[in-house]
């Protein structure tokens, strides 16, 4: 609940049939918890970020003036994270509210050196590395001139990421966790980032309208390499220092190539050198005027080992239409195609009889997702995937779910609790559930507590 002094919680009901019994939600006290955050007694600025695994629901605050103060279930251990201004490693803690220290003192943590090199050796300028272990990061080290870094964590075993500096066309690269980089607070290490050398071509991509002659300017133009040899595209030399002799290690990285640029005026976007290979290519045009209706279009290109232009002409949208059953009752229903891979989305109203249409992006996968207005009995869920095909058609029919409305009271110590946000998700074992991350119903409760939610049926079929 949203209510001042309650903790978030949630509550896993089972609804099973056609009808539900109203149900009174017992919320549970909680305990006060104040965090704060110093260096060497003194304020220390930290975003914070408290999560727990039974709850959908994270809390942020950040301790630059005052303390964090927040309520948490007794019984439930929580992570909190802690990631200060400054030179100073984040920290991750986990356990249950009475358990948490409230004055957090922070130390520098362990400093890590390197350097990162390409192919050649050569130094890498404005690579960026940050070790993780688990959700706790580490702070971000940058290379300079010379290709060396630095950065400061906490022990633990840890995973790598390498960020590639914009525009060098090298790939980003992964040192999994598993075996890791393991490091024990007061130990000394050294990282060495090294590239594989790789045989480089320079990319051009020509942006056309549909017509193939017009160019087309403001496109965003993705690169991303389709197929790597993992075990060749960079290594991570790692060497530990401490009371034993020192030890080196060498830890193969994976990873892919990632860039992208905007098309000029004459409508191109150039790249850098890249690795020779396959690579997918993804022009999202720009915002669309007039009746210039272009779609995102893909396209493979392999680079070889000479520069390469490319030209890729924008395909058209498609009109796709469709019915939203019961058609009787689904006109005024909000439905949304969510592009499975941009995320980007395309919503419509069904009109008399259910009947809608959408223009999408040929070649391009989608999920379907139902909005009933308030005064429709009828349930928010999705309603299952397809591929747009290279032409206008037809979308088969969806059926919307009935709606099952599902009364309610929240209460506490037999007192209601006004003004509570209530939200219900799927658990993602239906076909309905499109996202278990987004509610199929909300309510605010009244003044005596009640609530009532319209859930989709969850023994409807879906079409």
């Amino acid at each position: 609940p949203e209510t001042s002094g309650l903790p978030v919680q949630d509550s896993r009901i089972e609804l099973i049939g056609t009808g539900f019994s109203p149900t009174t939600l017992d919320l549970m006290t909680g305990n006060p918890v104040t965090l704060a955050t110093y260096a060497d007694v003194v304020r220390l600025p930290a975003y914070v970020r408290i999560s727990s695994a039974v709850s959908r629901v994270a809390l942020e605050g950040y301790t630059g003036r005052q303390s964090v103060d927040v309520v948490l279930l007794p019984y439930i251990r929580y992570d909190v994270l802690l990631v200060p201004d400054g030179p100073f490693a984040p920290k991750l803690l986990s356990n249950t509210p009475d358990m948490l220290p409230r004055m957090i003192e922070f130390d520098p943590g362990t400093p890590v050196t390197g350097r990162a090199l390409d192919g050649r050796g050569q130094p890498v300028v404005d690579a960026r590395v940050v070790l993780r272990a688990g959700a706790r990061p580490s702070t971000v080290g940058r290379s300079d001139a010379s290709g060396a870094f630095d950065l400061l964590t906490r022990g633990g075993t840890m995973s790598v990421e390498v960020n590639a500096p914009d525009g060098s066309g090298l790939p980003n690269l992964r040192v999994a966790a598993v075996p890791g980089v393991v490091l024990q607070d007061g130990t000394g290490l050294d990282l060495t980032v090294k590239w594989a050398a790789s045989t480089t071509a320079r990319l051009q991509i020509a942006v056309s309208s549909n017509d193939g002659a017009t160019p087309i300017a403001g496109a965003v133009v993705r690169v991303a390499s389709t197929a790597v040899a993992t075990d060749m595209l960079g290594q991570l030399l790692v060497k530990t220092t401490g009371a034993s002799a020192a030890t080196e290690i060498v830890l193969p990285a994976t990873g892919a190539v990632k860039v992208e640029a905007t098309s000029t005026a004459a409508g191109t976007a150039t790249f850098p050198a890249l690795p020779t290979g396959p690579y997918l290519v993804t022009v999202i045009p720009p915002a669309q005027t007039g009746t210039l209706m272009a779609a995102t279009t893909t396209a493979s290109v392999d680079v070889p080992a000479a520069d390469l232009t490319r030209a890729i002409r924008l395909a058209r949208k498609v009109k796709l239409s469709g019915t939203l059953l019961p058609s009787a009752l689904t006109a005024g229903v909000r439905i949304t195609a969510i592009d499975d891979d941009t995320r980007a989305s395309t919503t419509a109203t069904a009109a008399a009889g259910g009947r809608y249409e959408l223009l999408l992006d040929p070649g391009r996968s989608y999920r379907l997702w139902a909005q009933p207005t308030p005064a429709q009995v009828l349930g928010r869920a999705g309603l299952g995937g397809f591929t747009a095909g290279s032409a206008d058609g037809v979308i088969p029919d969806r059926t919307v779910p009935r709606g099952i409305v599902f009364d309610g009271h929240v209460m506490i110590g037999g007192s209601p609790v006004t003004g509570a946000l209530i939200q219900a998700f799927c658990l993602g074992s239906s076909t309905a559930c499109l996202d278990p991350n987004l509610s199929v119903a909300d309510a605010v409760s009244g003044v005596s507590g009640e609530f009532r939610l319209t859930l989709p049926d969850p023994g409807a079929t879906q079409n």
